[in-house]
């Protein structure tokens, strides 16, 4: 899955984009809710890799 987002551009904290692109696939009803503990594992896990130097 892939979720790009051209709205938050600019600067901001490390993984608050991370975290509202997770989460809004589920406010907006892109995706069903019970899914959601994976996606939030599968992101926090990836960002988390891409943070390590």
């Amino acid at each position: 899955m892939v979720l790009l987002d051209g709205a938050y551009a600019g600067p901001s904290v490390v993984g608050e984009d991370a975290a509202d692109l997770a989460f809004d696939m589920f406010w907006d009803g892109f995706a069903e809710v019970s899914l959601l503990p994976a996606v939030l594992e599968a992101v926090i896990a990836d960002h988390a890799r891409k943070c390590r130097p």
